[in-house]
């Protein structure tokens, strides 16, 4: 596929540069805006904790936390926090560890806790920017996918508010996403040259292929699915060369499959050595046991079950019963008019005269195997994923839904590009430029956006990381020190119940009032207890202000039929306005 000759500024080369630079300014902007999330403070410990070759949070592959542990060792040697001794410590002790960690190195160094939240994100903001890198490699300078394609895709990717509001928090929700759809497009880009264009560019392909994997697999445990799939594409493949009497081609991509899964052990025992190097054993198979023991306790964690907040009801349901239900209302209602533009489109083409799809990769035979089987190579991971997704009731957010949305947004890129000759280049241009201008006015929003489908409260829609993962704490904390709300003494002024687990109000007043040298006698308000809406009537609080977030609008809801102190601290919320409300996902209600 030859690259269009454009010149300026319109050079595929340049609008790739362009979109990088966005999505790093919409990264940063993210950064500022959110509050820390409930398990970034344990990621973060973690990778202190690596830095000091000291191997904790074993659910999680280390891959992401390990680059994390690079800026403790470079930015903020001076910090030093203790690491309890492992030895000593069952699974679920080694993996709170990660949290007190998170919670010493951020609480114990208040001029340090921005710098090192900043640092921490943008690691992961330019480790998820490498979509885009590996969009332009293989557009640009392979030549293999049309750049077309890959410029439509990454502005499906980069203005969808779901992965913008993730892609800079200290997570792996976004990285396990795009690293697997660059394993596959790679894999079946690498099928292609070794099949259609004898082998061309197909060492540096191999390459790519291998540290991709190498991403994907110590990135998220659920990501081994990628294995079989590539075992069994390269087998296939293997053969199909060997039939058609190219054997020379079938033993260098052989050759080429076998170093590829061979060296992922040694990879990852790799990390694992310099992430748990002040462990005892060394060898590959004892680095390769902690990996092991990883997969085992996220496969216990995984057959757990929780009931999510729905719709205006706590509801045992299935992940993708609630991801089925969820999704409509997420995403960039712009996306719903290209899909409309498509359906259209292809109806067009096949009454008028069959419908064809472009080109993928240039020059691609139309072969039926070759397309066949590129096709489900594409198609096989999305589906496997939802296969052993879909019936699980460990329902943590919209966020697990990203590795198969991920895969529609290429598909939606592809067939757009395939039905150009049916639509208007105007109306296409309109459409994709609505869609980031709706992507820009959602920034605000972050994780609790929802689009104009969803008209009621965002609380009511749902809870967890879909609306709230308690990324809004410091907005209260910031308007009660701006106001000057509190006095040095809790004495019955503040009482709050809000989403988090480690860093909640309190901690971001002990912080805050440090850095501002606000008065706060901090220990009076971690003395206070917290608001318990099932319990304590709001309206006989003797308290000045009320903190209350989603959760608790959503608890009392969801149980005013059948609590009475539940209907009538409804009432009272229904009754009464708040005095600062922020993203309809925080609260702040004046008691007296």
């Amino acid at each position: 596929m030859q690259i269009p000759k454009n010149n300026g500024l319109l050079r595929p080369s340049f609008l790739f540069i362009l979109l990088w630079l966005i999505y790093i300014a919409i990264g940063i902007i993210n950064i500022q805006l959110n509050s820390l999330t409930s398990d970034e403070p344990a990621y973060i410990g973690a990778a202190y904790a690596y830095s000091q070759g000291v191997g904790v949070n074993p659910e999680h592959p280390l891959l992401l936390k390990l680059l994390n542990s690079l800026i403790f060792s470079w930015q903020f040697p001076q910090i030093s926090v203790d690491i309890p001794p492992l030895n000593d410590l069952d699974d679920r002790q080694v993996r709170l560890a990660a949290f007190d960690v998170g919670y010493q190195l951020l609480m114990y160094f208040p001029e340090r806790f921005n710098a090192v939240i900043f640092s921490s994100r943008l690691i992961y903001l330019l480790i998820n920017s490498s979509l885009l890198v590996w969009l332009g490699v293989y557009s640009c300078f392979l030549r293999l996918i049309n750049p077309k394609i890959a410029l439509i895709f990454a502005i499906l990717w980069i203005f969808s508010p779901s992965f913008s509001s993730h892609s800079s928090l200290v997570a792996f929700d976004v990285a396990v996403a795009i690293s697997a759809l660059m394993v596959i497009l790679s894999l079946a880009i690498a099928i292609y040259a070794i099949i259609q264009l004898q082998g061309r560019h197909l060492a540096i392909q191999m390459l790519i292929l291998t540290i991709c994997l190498a991403f994907a697999i110590n990135t998220k445990f659920s990501n081994l699915i990628l294995l079989p799939i590539i075992f069994g594409a390269l087998t296939i493949t293997i053969i199909y060369l060997y039939k058609q009497k190219n054997k020379t081609l079938a033993i260098r991509f052989a050759t080429f499959g076998i170093v590829i899964l061979a060296i992922q052990p040694l990879l990852t025992g790799l990390m694992y050595r310099i992430a748990f190097r002040q462990s005892q054993g060394q060898l590959l198979l004892d680095l390769m046991a902690h990996f092991n023991r990883g997969i085992a306790l996220t496969s216990v964690s995984s057959k757990g079950e929780n009931i999510p907040f729905l719709m205006g009801q706590f509801r045992p349901i299935t992940n993708g019963q609630y991801l089925a239900k969820v999704f409509f209302f997420k995403e960039n209602f712009v996306i719903y008019g290209i899909l409309a533009i498509i359906i259209f489109a292809s109806y067009k083409a096949i009454k008028r005269q069959g419908f064809q799809f472009q080109i993928l990769i240039d020059k691609i035979n139309q072969r039926r195997f070759l397309g066949i089987f590129l096709g489900g190579i594409i198609a096989s991971y999305p589906l496997l994923y939802l296969f052993f997704a879909n019936n699980s009731r460990f329902v943590l957010g919209y966020r697990y839904l990203y590795p198969v949305i991920i895969f529609i947004y290429f598909l939606i890129a592809f067939l757009l590009f395939s039905l150009r000759n049916y639509y208007s280049k105007i109306i296409l241009t309109g459409t994709l430029s609505l869609y980031c201008i709706i992507g820009i006015l959602a920034i605000p929003q972050t994780l609790s956006y929802t689009n104009i489908f969803w008209p009621q409260p965002k609380w009511l829609l749902s809870n967890e990381s879909t609306i709230n993962w308690g990324q809004e704490n410091k907005q209260v904390v910031n308007f009660l020190l701006d106001n000057q709300l509190l006095p040095e003494v809790n004495n019955q002024t503040l009482i709050y119940q809000t989403f988090g687990v480690i860093i909640n109000i309190n901690q971001y007043l002990e912080i805050f009032a440090k850095l501002r040298n606000y008065p706060l006698d901090i220990q009076s308000y971690y003395q206070q207890a917290a608001f318990e809406p099932l319990k304590e009537a709001i309206a006989e609080l003797p308290h000045a202000y009320l903190v209350i977030d989603s959760t608790v609008k959503q608890t009392l809801y969801a149980e005013r039929n059948q609590s009475a102190i539940a209907a009538q601290n409804w009432n009272y919320l229904e009754k009464h306005q708040s005095i600062y409300e922020h993203n309809d996902i925080m609260f702040v209600y004046q008691l007296h």
